[in-house]
């Protein structure tokens, strides 16, 4: 199983109050239709209002001893690799990678790491842990 981040029940609860059910947790994906293995995401989530909208959530915190940079590579690997997962299962949900709103603001706006994300299509929900509140989506 994996480990849970630092600021999961921050970003959980965010995430709630932006009118989103935690449905699973973690979220197991199989690596490939005929393999009995599986990889896990954090968070599998449905909008309250109407239940049609289902997403995945990656929570990275970036508190760890590593450098933002090491964190980046891991949180965007692990993006990639649920998304591909999901889709070569024919899940067509779309998968977000969870940040702080702190980490957005500073370490994400560098023009490496905006190219990365633009040309990974990696969809970002940005979380104020302090207030637990979602600042924004950004598919």
């Amino acid at each position: 199983m994996p480990a849970i981040d630092l600021c999961e029940q921050q970003v959980i609860r965010a995430l709630q109050k932006d009118d989103w059910l935690v449905t699973q947790q973690p979220v197991p994906i199989r690596i490939d239709k005929s393999c009995a293995g599986y990889i896990y995401a954090d968070l599998r989530l449905r909008q309250r209002q109407g239940g049609q909208s289902v997403i995945v959530v990656e929570v990275k915190c970036f508190t760890s001893k590593r450098t933002p940079l090491e964190e980046f590579y891991q949180a965007v690997g692990q993006y990639v690799v649920y998304r591909n997962a999901l889709a070569l299962n024919d899940t067509h949900i779309p998968v977000y990678l969870s940040v702080p709103v702190q980490v957005y603001q500073t370490f994400f706006k560098l023009p490496l790491i905006q190219s990365v994300i633009n040309d990974m299509q990696v969809n970002l929900v940005v979380i104020d842990l302090d207030k637990e509140e979602v600042i924004q989506w950004r598919p």
